[in-house]
């Protein structure tokens, strides 16, 4: 359905989410993508609330969202505990995050649990080296390159697109509605002379 994402290797992630109403695309018209462009931390909160079907926060917990289209995602984030932002009263809706960043996010959101295995030489020195590791034993990711994660790369919307896809599929489906049975109890007729 969006035209600007033929030929990425994140095609079918960005589609499926597309699919799923997940996402609404990059610009008004609803026909674009904007693979190539870095994900801010507002769309990205936007994309794990609906992805997740995390349920809405009760409290507004940054000042710096108000009248954002994100506002509602960035405090169910909050409340679900995903993010504490990018310092205590704000949440930088509109910075781009980095890969280790959205690792962080979808392992918080997720609560994987934590991995012995270190999965990447490149990640020692960051501060979400356990979430990265988390992302790659549960099957995640398997980095931007052989043995590496790039955790300070920044995290381009396509990528962001399978890492939610991946993070959706490990979540069980919700159990749809069932209708209650109405019992209708057998009347057993009985003589009018024992009434």
């Amino acid at each position: 359905v969006f035209f600007d994402d033929d030929g990425s290797i994140h095609e079918d992630a960005i589609e499926e989410l597309r699919a799923a109403g997940v996402t609404d695309g990059c610009n008004h018209n609803g026909d674009a993508f904007c693979p190539n462009d870095g994900v801010t931390r507002g769309e990205m909160a936007k994309l794990l609330f609906r992805a997740l079907a995390l349920p809405p926060g009760e409290v507004d917990r940054f000042v710096d969202d108000d009248g954002s289209p994100f506002e509602a995602a960035i405090n169910a984030l909050a409340a679900a505990g995903v993010t504490n932002g990018c310092d205590e009263a704000t949440f930088c809706p509109d910075r781009v995050m980095s890969r280790a960043e959205v690792a962080a996010f979808i392992s918080r959101a997720l609560e994987l649990p934590a991995s012995e295995i270190d999965h990447f030489v490149d990640d020692a020195e960051s501060p979400f080296q356990d979430d990265i590791n988390a992302l790659a034993t549960a099957g995640l990711t398997h980095g931007c390159d052989e043995g590496r994660f790039c955790p300070s790369g920044i995290a381009v919307r396509s990528a962001a697109a399978s890492f939610v896809v991946r993070a959706m599929r490990l979540v069980p489906p919700a159990p749809e509605p069932v209708e209650p049975k109405v019992v209708v109890p057998k009347i057993r007729l009985v003589s009018a002379r024992f009434l």
